[in-house]
């Protein structure tokens, strides 16, 4: 069975793919104060630089956003060096940054904001998009989160997988709860399976779903708790449902799916692999700062460990 492959829109990232601030310093040599990498005018070096606020919305063509750079030296104190710096964006055709950290964005496209001050650089990453995002979901809580997932994997659609986990602190009935999908436009959705009776997560535990079509077998290493049979979107978005339809959580790999937090993901796209989203911190609401790539995928069943 084929999935629609349609190149993903774009939209402003800022989170854990990609660093978006923060010190990143250049191992060269220090120079002399007059140069580049030397101490400021007072003779204190700096040790890190910080670019913000990165955004966490798309921006549309036409559009700016102000950028600031502040660095802190040697002696524990802070400067804002935002016109000392010097600014520089990785693809101009999708936008420009101009000597005071004024972004300007141009068209659809992705790119990289950097500041250097003293031989230090640290970045926002923006993404530029002609349609604005769908506001999110109303989310109704509740402890599950979606873990990991992959839309493809080594044995390409057959090796799909989402997993769940409790983050509450006690045991959690799934039990007629739905895990859908969305396209990446519209508001069509779709359950991909309802979780059977007698379905129990533990505190830090895992239920593991994988895709299980006629002449189609999943080749990962760990089995999963129960099976679906339609394939994930590749640029779509995956949610947990209680039975009345409130969303538990939600997940998206595009800027229009109507399931997502906050900023989506990247897709994959149409190139198998074994990798996957993973979760790296709890549920703030923003896809984009919730989770990270992982390669190789780790997927984990109701018999892996909990915690």
């Amino acid at each position: 069975m084929l999935k629609a492959k349609t190149a993903i829109a774009v939209l402003i990232l800022c989170g854990p793919v990609l660093a978006c601030s923060g010190a990143a310093k250049n191992p060269a040599a220090p120079s002399s104060p007059s140069a580049p990498g030397g101490p400021n005018a007072n003779g204190v070096a700096a040790t890190s630089l910080n670019v913000g606020p990165c955004p966490t919305t798309t921006m549309l063509p036409g559009t700016t956003a102000q950028l600031a750079a502040q660095a802190t030296l040697a002696d524990s104190t802070s400067k804002d060096v935002t016109t000392q710096s010097k600014w520089f964006s990785t693809n101009r055709n999708a936008a420009t940054v101009d000597e005071k950290g004024t972004v300007t964005a141009v068209k659809p496209g992705l790119t990289m904001v950097n500041a250097q001050y003293q031989g230090i650089q640290s970045a926002c990453q923006f993404l530029v998009d002609n349609t604005p995002p769908r506001p999110p979901l109303p989310s109704s809580g509740g402890g599950i989160v979606i873990s990991e997932f992959r839309p493809r994997g080594p044995n390409g659609e057959n090796d799909e997988f989402i997993e769940l986990r409790n983050d509450a602190t006690e045991a959690i009935s799934v039990a007629g709860w739905h895990v859908g999908q969305a396209p990446r436009s519209g508001i069509a959705t779709k359950v991909l399976v309802t979780l059977p009776k007698g379905a129990i997560i533990n505190p830090g535990c895992h239920f593991l779903l994988t895709r299980s079509a006629k002449e189609q077998i999943y080749s990962g290493a760990v089995p999963g708790d129960v099976n679906f049979i339609a394939p994930l979107l590749d640029d779509g978005g995956v949610a947990v449902l209680r039975p009345d339809g409130n969303v538990v959580d939600a997940v998206g790999m595009s800027l229009g799916t109507l399931y997502k937090e906050g900023v989506s993901l990247l897709s994959f796209g149409s190139t198998n692999g074994d990798r996957s989203y993973q979760r790296i911190a709890g549920d703030s609401d923003n896809n984009m700062t919730d989770f990270a790539l992982s390669s190789p995928s780790t997927p984990t069943n109701r018999a892996g460990g909990c915690g």
